[in-house]
């Protein structure tokens, strides 16, 4: 699993920051960005997953 957040629903409430900063940034323009570009592990997984059922704006999804 990867993933991704959709900058044009991120809202910039930073909690996935919070829930998982080894995962995620914030950019010059407050929007979510990424760290891990590959194949997450499963001890990442975990953490996206819980960041992208705590985000407000529904911007973080994990794919295939």
């Amino acid at each position: 699993m990867k993933v991704i957040v959709d900058a044009i629903a991120c809202d910039g409430y930073v909690k996935c920051l919070r829930i998982a900063p080894t995962l995620f940034r914030m950019n010059d323009r407050n929007v979510a960005v990424p760290i891990v570009e590959g194949e997450l592990t499963p001890g990442q997984l975990k953490l996206a997953e819980m960041a992208a059922k705590m985000c407000p704006s529904k911007a973080i999804h994990l794919i295939d």
